[in-house]
């Protein structure tokens, strides 16, 4: 199948910058923290057992709430550590799947705590569960469902680097012990939105198992104006009308009732600027929020314009083009 993406490609990779943001993109501003890049552990990451030093911590509350959290200073280990204490029935993190996790930081050599992340309305911190990404996170969430809480214990340097960090606030040396509470809020590939009522005259979407949609195209006359569907509503934040975002999309032609482009054929979801996609992408996706699903059918006025015969003009020119898309992540957020 050809693809005619709507996406022109720019230079910025949210799922780059996933893999890549440091402990310290995620803190409050009081607590500057910079890992440094660790190289990857030749280890099973879904292997790391319990010990005696995350069995000596206790963390109460509801997951997604800062969990409280209690232990005696002066815990040690030699290697990674971990607990599942809430055990989730969701899909479990393999290699390569962006997790969505909240979670705090405490430095169990001193007992103090140094980070709490991703428990504000900004919705969960995407890592990528990759080797060669913060290993003592990798270790602690291997292998581990959505839904899960873990307390996990690792050397500074898994986490932090190599290097010592001391500055105002925050004091940490590469042979401390961290101990890490985390939720596995969610796997980052589809809607995980709400369900909501379906829309007369609309197309129908049916999900397979993995979230790929198929469109089924109503026989009535094609419309001629922009419409519009959440199918899904997602509780994450309102994605601005100029962000950067992470999607999966199903394109199908009204014109030809053929499937023309969807990311869900790729290894990973798209990632484009809103200023730089057709008309009614952006419509469709700026001012929802994140986690949500949505249908639009995109008349040519708000695709890629009229069939002109001009020689540049696009393949998709003169027809209109019904799109499923997935809001996965935003670069930036509205309010």
């Amino acid at each position: 199948m050809p693809s005619h993406s709507p996406i022109r490609p720019t230079t910025a990779s949210l799922a780059a910058a996933a893999l890549l943001m440091s402990l310290a993109a995620c803190a409050t501003p009081e607590t500057p923290t910079t890992p440094e890049e660790i190289e990857p552990a030749a280890v099973d990451v879904c292997a790391t057992p319990t010990g005696a030093a995350v069995e000596a911590v206790t963390a109460t509350g509801e997951l997604g709430d800062v969990p409280e959290v209690t232990f005696d200073a002066g815990l040690a280990v030699e290697s990674a550590e971990r607990q599942v204490i809430v055990e989730g029935a969701g899909r479990p993190v393999e290699d390569g799947s962006l997790t969505g996790i909240s979670f705090v930081v405490y430095n169990g050599t001193t007992g103090l705590l140094l980070e709490e992340i991703a428990y504000d309305e900004g919705g969960p911190y995407p890592f990528m569960a990759q080797s060669g990404n913060i290993p003592g996170i990798l270790k602690a969430i291997g292998c581990v469902t959505e839904g899960s809480r873990v307390i996990a214990a690792s050397l500074a340097s898994e986490i932090y680097g190599p290097s010592s960090v001391d500055e105002p606030g925050f004091k940490v040396e590469p042979t401390d012990t961290i101990i890490l509470v985390l939720d596995v809020v969610r796997i980052i590939d589809r809607a995980w939105g709400a369900d909501q009522p379906a829309v007369d005259g609309m197309p129908t979407v049916v999900l397979d198992a993995d979230g790929a949609p198929t469109v089924t195209l109503p026989d009535t006359a094609m419309p001629t104006e922009l419409q519009l569907a959440v199918l899904k509503k997602g509780d994450g934040p309102v994605v601005a009308e100029h962000a950067d975002v992470m999607v999966q999309y199903h394109g199908v032609s009204w014109d030809t009732r053929e499937v023309f482009d969807s990311s869900w054929l790729r290894p990973a979801a798209s990632e484009f600027s809103l200023d730089g996609v057709i008309q009614g992408f952006t419509l469709a996706i700026a001012g929802q929020t994140l986690g949500s699903q949505v249908l639009v059918v995109a008349p040519p006025e708000f695709a890629y314009g009229p069939k002109t015969g001009a020689a540049n003009e696009h393949a998709l020119a003169g027809q209109t083009l019904v799109f499923v898309i997935d809001i996965l992540l935003a670069s930036e957020h509205a309010g």
